[in-house]
């Protein structure tokens, strides 16, 4: 896992999966306030670094714009928690309640299991283990 600017660039991307994100947005989320001389060239640079980090052919784009590829080598929690709720919804219409329960808490267990944006300054506390809703 890549540390520090990579890292945000990666959340970033995550947040957008399989959507491409404009450099411009992209550029604020290292940086924030204080953007280099050239971001352009910076923030590619940096993308060339996380290239390598998730494997190859996670990340694509080009100046304008990067993308976090959405396929089956490629997973966000979120994504993947959105996918086990639907699951969990379709088991429940057939009936099928054990099934659809296993589902959501596969899903919530995505979702609270460790600390959201880990190592970001303003990741907030420890997520609560073990909560029902």
């Amino acid at each position: 896992m890549p540390g520090g600017r990579a890292q945000r660039l990666l959340t970033v991307l995550a947040a957008h999966y399989g959507r491409f994100v404009p450099a411009e947005v992209l550029t604020g989320a290292p940086w924030g306030e204080r953007l280099p001389d050239r971001p352009e060239r910076t923030l590619a640079a940096l993308v060339s670094r996380l290239r390598r980090s998730p494997g190859p052919g996670r990340v694509e784009g080009g100046p304008s714009a990067y993308r976090l590829v959405d396929d089956e080598a490629t997973t966000v929690d979120v994504s993947a928690a959105l996918a086990l709720i639907a699951t969990a919804e379709s088991e429940l219409s057939r009936g099928l309640h054990g099934l659809a329960a296993t589902s959501a808490r596969s899903a919530e267990d995505l979702l609270t299991t460790g600390r959201p944006l880990a190592g970001e300054p303003d990741s907030g506390g420890p997520r609560r283990s073990g909560s029902r809703w």
